[in-house]
C-alpha cells in the first residue's frame, strides 16, 4: 500500500502595521526615551483562534548597534480577544548619547491549526514590523518636527538628494517634485542623507514633503522656496 505525506504548511508574511493582522500591536512605532531601561508594549490577538506570539529587535541599519534590546516574554500564548503586555528592555550602555538609534520590533503571530483542519491546510504566520526609535537622554524634550524645515535638498540629473543636519531619524509621509511623487520616500538618519530617483524628464525644481511624528500621524507639507 502507498502512503502518503501530507504536509502541513506555515508561511511567514511581512506586513506594515496597517495591514490585517491577528496579532495588533498598540501604534506604528515606539520612542524609547534614553532616561528609561524598560518600556511596555500592548498587544492584542483579534483572531478567534489562539495565536502563539514571537517578539524579536533587529537593528534597522547596518552601523547600528545590535542586541542593545531584548523582549520579554519572547515566545507566549496568546488566546482569542486577549491581551498581554510586552517588555522591551534595554542591555546596552553603549547606545550614542548625540544621536537616535533605529530598531525594527517585530511581532509575528503564529496562528493555531483548528481542530478538523486537513493536514494539507495553510496557515499565515504574520509578521508585524514597527520602528522602535532609541532616543537618548540628552534629546528628549524635541523630536524631528523641529527639523523638518532643515533639510536640504537637491537636484543632480535624475537623482533628489535630501541631508538631515539633525540628530534625529525623519520618517517620511510623502515627498513631491512639482506635481510628482516620489518614492520609496523612505526614511534619513541623523546626520544622514538618502538618494531618491526621479521619474525621466522631470523638470520642475520645487519640492514638497511632509514626514510622520513621534505618534504615527503625518504633519503638514513643507515646501522649498
Amino acid at each position: 500500500m502507498n502512503s502518503f505525506i501530507k504536509p502541513f504548511i506555515l508561511f511567514t508574511v511581512l506586513i506594515s502595521p496597517l495591514a490585517k493582522a491577528s496579532v495588533i500591536v498598540d501604534g506604528t512605532r515606539y520612542v524609547f526615551n534614553g532616561d528609561k531601561t524598560e518600556a511596555a508594549l500592548a498587544v492584542e490577538n483579534k483572531d478567534k483562534n489562539v495565536n502563539l506570539v514571537q517578539s524579536w529587535v533587529e537593528p534597522a541599519d547596518k552601523d547600528i548597534i545590535p542586541d542593545a534590546f531584548v523582549i520579554t516574554p519572547p515566545l507566549f500564548r496568546l488566546s482569542a480577544g486577549e491581551r498581554n503586555t510586552l517588555r522591551i528592555i534595554r542591555v546596552s550602555q553603549r547606545l550614542p548619547a548625540d544621536r537616535e538609534s533605529l530598531y525594527w520590533l517585530n511581532i509575528k503571530g503564529i496562528p493555531a491549526s483548528k481542530k478538523g483542519a486537513q493536514e494539507s491546510s495553510v496557515q499565515l504566520a504574520v509578521n508585524t514590523r514597527i520602528k522602535l526609535i532609541y532616543r537618548p537622554e540628552s534629546l528628549l524634550g524635541q523630536s524631528s518636527d523641529a527639523f523638518k524645515d532643515k533639510i536640504t535638498w537637491r537636484i543632480d540629473g535624475n537623482t533628489l538628494i535630501a541631508k538631515n543636519p539633525s540628530p534625529y531619524y525623519i520618517n517620511f509621509y510623502s515627498i513631491r517634485v512639482g506635481n510628482t511623487k516620489v518614492s520609496p520616500m523612505n526614511y534619513i538618519a541623523p546626520f544622514g542623507e538618502r538618494i531618491f530617483i526621479l521619474p525621466a524628464g522631470q523638470k520642475s525644481d520645487t519640492i514638497s514633503w511632509a514626514i510622520i511624528n513621534d505618534y504615527g500621524v503625518a504633519g503638514a507639507e513643507s515646501h522649498t522656496k
